[in-house]
């Protein structure tokens, strides 16, 4: 057997840290994370470059910002000259197990097993293309199309029991190679049906708390009705029962004596507005959109650390073949930060990180966030994180030049390089 370390690779889809325990809500109910997170490592300002479903499984899977590797948008399919994470941990003797929403190529809300030659890379896969109408009752493929495995109940227990029984059985093979196995949750993606015992302390409680609503909104607004009470309800509901699904992963890691040489990572793909700002859903860059959780236990981890500066989704290709010393892969556009994870460096802080989607790009560097035209950069909104974390005021009429530019300059410059020379 490899002294290489395993890795567990965690996600729900549109959790934002911002309604986690861990990234300071008092509110949502998330015990096993927040412990979890005293074991090992948490990323403070933890950024979706693209925050929407299929960009960031794009960014994960090849260290390429969206228009990078092509894949910009939902619906967009992996190229096949691109090396993927699955590529190059096999080439390190992984065995790659993926387990869950893919959500690569194929149509919105279609529910279809996917081929052998369209999974970049995992071996073993059991999931589907892009998710259920509903968290209950959902359907999973894994060698045969015409065989579908029947998730009685609610989704996240079924992927949950997918997953542990697939750790057990890599357990308890002697001869077994190093896995790397991604978990990929629908939860707490929208629509939400929580279970009643998660939903119930969540009822007969005020939570309309946060800033929702900003007097000068970048973005549309939400135009329809909804019933903000109701929706978080629900939605806090969904990742509180993510966080028991996380805990019986971390406790069969324990009951089959894992725990010791295994990575784990907890992240997101995306946040969700949760009605801040008058909006709801994702794709936007602002901290309840782009910023998500992620949390790192492992060997070799720091305990207890927190990383305060910021990093991105496309790190976490580089970082993770790092943390496994495992060849790195050219070109990706992140940037390891195991060192840090291990307690042994610092992240810069000033090194500035990079959003897209739709008509916008954006740039955070530091405590200072610009949003501009996708276009010709021109900016549209500057926030001060440290003094503003809500990003209820927008600084670019009162803000001084030379503070604009730092951030523009940079901006347009990889504009110009990365998205410019793909879209246009």
């Amino acid at each position: 057997m490899s002294d290489r370390s395993n890795v567990l690779f965690v996600f729900p889809d549109q959790l934002g840290a911002r309604w986690t325990g861990l990234g300071g809500s008092d509110v949502v109910e998330t015990p096993r994370l927040d412990a979890f997170a005293e074991e090992g490592v948490t990323c403070e300002r933890a950024y979706s470059n693209s925050p929407v479903c299929t960009p960031y499984r794009g960014m994960l899977l090849t260290g390429r910002y969206p228009s990078g590797s092509g894949i910009r948008d939902n619906g967009d399919a992996l190229p096949d000259d691109i090396p993927t994470i699955a590529d190059a941990f096999a080439a390190g003797g992984y065995h790659l197990c993926y387990v869950g929403k893919w959500h690569i190529g194929g149509a919105p809300h279609e529910e279809r097993w996917i081929p052998p030659g369209e999974r970049g890379g995992f071996e073993d896969f059991v999931g589907w293309q892009s998710h259920h109408v509903d968290h209950m009752d959902g359907r999973v493929w894994e060698d045969a199309p015409d065989e579908p495995i029947e998730l009685d109940g609610h989704e996240t227990d079924g992927l949950t029991d997918i997953a542990l029984n697939r750790l057990r059985s890599l357990a308890g093979d002697a001869d077994r190679q190093p896995f790397a196995m991604f978990v990929s949750y629908q939860a707490p993606h929208p629509p939400c049906t929580p279970l009643p015992e998660y939903a119930e302390p969540y009822e007969d409680r005020d939570l309309i708390a946060e800033p929702t609503a900003d007097a000068d909104a970048i973005y549309d607004t939400w135009d329809e009705e909804l019933n903000l009470q109701e929706f978080r309800r629900r939605y806090y509901a969904e990742i509180t029962h993510i966080d028991d699904a996380f805990g019986r992963l971390l406790d069969v890691l324990d009951d089959t004596g894992l725990s010791d040489d295994t990575i784990v990572v907890f992240t997101s793909d995306h946040g969700e507005m949760n009605g801040c700002h008058g909006l709801f859903n994702k794709g936007t860059f602002y901290e309840e959109s782009a910023r998500v959780p992620l949390a790192v236990r492992g060997p070799g981890i720091e305990r207890g650390g927190a990383i305060d500066a910021p990093v991105s989704a496309i790190d976490l290709f580089p970082t993770l073949l790092d943390l496994c010393d495992l060849d790195p892969v050219e070109p990706v556009a992140g940037s390891s930060f195991a060192d840090a994870l291990r307690g042994t460096a610092d992240v810069d802080t000033d090194r500035p990180h990079f959003f897209e989607y739709d008509d916008w790009v954006g740039i955070v560097r530091g405590a200072q966030k610009l949003l501009a035209d996708r276009s010709d950069c021109s900016p549209r909104a500057l926030y001060d994180l440290e003094s503003d974390p809500w990003e209820q005021e927008n600084r670019l009429e009162s803000a001084e030049e030379p503070t604009i530019r730092s951030l523009r300059e940079p901006l347009a410059e990889w504009r110009d390089d990365v998205v410019a020379g793909a879209t246009e």
